[in-house]
């Protein structure tokens, strides 16, 4: 493969997955009210990857043959899904700290209350 090829790859890689991890973050329930429907999220997403990634990967390639264009779809998309992956990652990381942190909130009222009740 050449360089030019995976550079180009990697910078519609990039967009894509900035744009992924933007919506990802966007607060659209104060936007519209609710949360996203599944299928607004996963049209967003074929957006970002076929549309503006991939796009923005090959226009300046000055050949591309038909199997560079799917390997490039592949890359972009890759790039995307592991970025998607990493917000549900660093999410779930995030919930289960504040549940760590409420059980010990919880667990220092007790012990203050006891403490207080015991004066």
């Amino acid at each position: 493969m050449d360089f030019t090829f995976l550079r180009y790859a990697a910078i519609g890689g990039v967009q894509a997955s900035l744009i992924l991890i933007a919506g990802h973050y966007f607060p659209w329930q104060r936007l519209t009210g609710k949360q996203l429907p599944i299928l607004c999220r996963y049209i967003y997403g074929i957006v970002s990857v076929c549309f503006i990634g991939f796009p923005i990967a090959i226009i300046h390639m000055p050949i591309i043959t038909g199997w560079q264009a799917v390997a490039m779809l592949v890359i972009v998309s890759a790039f995307g899904g592991l970025a998607v992956f990493g917000c549900y990652g660093i999410d779930k990381i995030g919930q289960d700290n504040e549940v760590k942190d409420s059980f010990v909130n919880d667990n220092y009222k007790d012990a203050y209350n006891d403490l207080k009740n015991d004066n």
